[in-house]
């Protein structure tokens, strides 16, 4: 819906939309404890369900970007060989499976830091859990916070760069991060990816919106969504083999240099793609 209204300033637009979703993420536990009183969970669910319809209330107010008749499922039966059609168009295209894919390398970077740098900081360095706990608070706030930001960025300055700058950037936090045992700069690394984490995510959702027909853009964005939570899934499998093999340094160092590197072949390529298409205010 987001991506269907707003065709001027589409990156900031949907950044806002993905840090008022994270937001939500960070704050439910912290509430939901709060109303938990002894063994009764009745208000938990009840502020769940409130929540829930204060949300629909929201949603039958946004406009549709297509006027329809009938019932969903005969709009379905009308218009299914078009869905068909706009399904292919986005597994045809290079840049949005090239752009999706990006998302899914920045989410296995994710995954892989997120299981394993706790466990590194509390059995090689000692760290309480509620210290390791702060660090992704850190991290989580400063993508958070600077999501809107760099979406609008995005918007005047091109996605890819942005994309490639961020992958890059979340690459070499990565990297080093497993070099420092002092706190301070572990949480410094930790807040530099997240801020690479925003990066690449306020702007791959633009470009795949931006380079989608208007008919499929909902499939096009459930694609990069799916692509996105294979790459985050298989992280933690991936690292944890590394790990096994290696150790917590090099596992650290290949997938922050696999960042780095993807990052460059990334933008270069879509440069060319640009060029041979002759939509480099699209791509760039």
């Amino acid at each position: 819906a987001i991506a269907d209204t707003f065709e001027a300033r589409r990156g900031e637009r949907m950044a806002w939309y993905s840090s008022a979703t994270m937001v939500g993420r960070f704050l439910a536990p912290f509430v939901g404890g709060v109303l938990i009183f002894g063994d009764d969970f009745r208000w938990v669910y009840l502020a769940d369900g409130f929540a829930g319809v204060l949300a629909f209330l929201a949603a039958v107010r946004l406009p549709l970007a297509t006027a329809t008749s009938g019932s969903a499922w005969q709009t379905f039966k009308r218009q299914r060989g078009r869905y068909g059609q706009e399904i292919a168009f986005v597994l045809r295209h290079p840049g949005i499976l090239a752009t999706s894919g990006i998302e899914a390398v920045q989410y296995f970077a994710f995954g892989s830091l997120e299981t394993f740098l706790p466990i590194y900081l509390n059995e090689k360095l000692g760290y309480p859990a509620w210290k390791i706990g702060l660090l992704f608070t850190v991290q989580i706030l400063s993508a958070t916070l600077t999501k809107p930001v760099v979406g609008r960025l995005s918007d005047r300055y091109g996605r890819v760069p942005m994309i490639a700058g961020g992958l890059a950037l979340g690459g070499i936090a990565t990297g080093v991060i497993i070099l420092y045992p002092d706190y301070l700069t572990i949480a410094v690394l930790s807040a530099i990816f997240g801020l690479g984490l925003a990066t690449v995510t306020a702007s791959t959702s633009a470009l795949v919106a931006d380079l989608s027909r208007a008919q499929g853009r909902g499939g096009a964005l459930g694609i990069l969504s799916s692509i996105m939570d294979i790459g985050h899934s298989t992280g933690p499998m991936v690292a944890g083999v590394l790990v096994a093999a290696y150790s917590y340094q090099m596992t650290f160092e290949i997938v922050g240099s696999l960042l780095v590197l993807i990052s460059l072949v990334y933008w270069s390529g879509m440069r060319r793609l640009a060029t041979r298409t002759d939509q480099s205010q699209r791509f760039l």
